[in-house]
């Protein structure tokens, strides 16, 4: 696992997607592993957490793979699959992913 800046819970998302790589120093954490581009997104209100990690997601595939923010947004909301983490705990935790497997190689 390659850290490219340190990220406050890098080690949970890494925890979680295991073989992942931190991007990018943000909050919400950016991560990235074979497979999946992924950002996760924590706080007590879960519908904040949810648009946190969703636009996250958004920002970074403008940045990343060079959309504009109407086709990040439209790809997103045909491809991105987000994953609700613990109801029960004090803050909701999030995490969106995209298929890599989306672009040619």
């Amino acid at each position: 696992m390659r850290f490219h800046k340190p990220v406050a819970v890098a080690t949970t998302v890494a925890a979680i997607c295991a073989g992942g790589a931190v991007l990018a120093q943000q909050q919400p954490p950016i991560s990235e592993t074979p497979q999946y581009l992924v950002t996760y997104s924590a706080d007590a209100n879960m519908n904040k957490a949810m648009d946190d990690a969703s636009w996250t997601m958004i920002e970074l595939l403008q940045k990343d793979r060079g959309l504009s923010r109407l086709d990040a947004y439209a790809l997103a909301s045909m491809t991105m699959d987000c994953r609700v983490g613990e109801m029960d705990a004090a803050e909701k935790g999030v995490h969106c992913l995209v298929a890599k497997s989306m672009w040619k190689k």
